[in-house]
């Protein structure tokens, strides 16, 4: 199921419609890496396999303890995410399991929502939501993870969607598992 966002103005006001667009899979149902710590099960994979390379080479990087690579992994450069962030969480990470991974048409802001022939304009991006186990010593050791996957330089990078957008996906995939179809823009 592919979803459809835009972002439109500063409000942060998202409109989200749900469409199909499954990728069947038959090779054996989950991929696991590093003895176990990183799940990501096949059907869960997107038809672009250079985003399903990505998040397997990112899951790599959070176990590999390095922390210029692990900023190589994000957006902005990993600015947003200090050294001391990684430390006390993906660092600590005993396992990695991917629960969703879904693209959606993205249009970043009211100026540039419509071509000029007044249709949407939209990026393609991916929305991830992986359940991080950390150390036991972790007070809270379990955490839910959502993480925009963007197109960035001719590659991938992750970055922290805006606070709207969780409630905009929550509400369009409860409408697309009740077969109600779109859900009302927030903001």
């Amino acid at each position: 199921m592919m979803m459809r966002v835009a972002c439109l103005g500063v409000c942060a006001m998202f409109v989200v419609v749900p469409f199909g667009c499954e990728k069947k899979k038959t090779e054996s149902p989950v991929a696991q890496d590093h003895a176990g710590r990183v799940i990501f099960p096949r059907q869960i994979e997107v038809e672009d396999e250079s985003v399903n390379q990505f998040v397997r080479e990112a899951m790599k990087t959070c176990f590999a303890g390095e922390y210029p690579a692990f900023r190589d992994l994000w957006a902005d450069g990993g600015s947003s995410f200090s050294a001391d962030k990684y430390e006390r969480g993906w660092k600590r990470a005993d396992q990695i399991s991917i629960k969703r991974l879904k693209p959606v048409q993205f249009a970043p802001s009211v100026e540039d929502a419509l071509d000029e022939d007044g249709s949407l304009k939209t990026t393609l991006i991916y929305y991830i939501v992986a359940e991080v186990r950390l150390s036991a010593e972790i007070h809270n050791p379990n955490r839910e993870v959502v993480l925009w996957i963007i197109p960035e330089d001719g590659g991938w990078r992750f970055r922290h969607p805006p606070k709207a957008f969780f409630a905009s996906i929550a509400e369009a995939e409860a409408a697309a598992e009740s077969g109600t179809g779109a859900t009302k823009p927030r903001g």
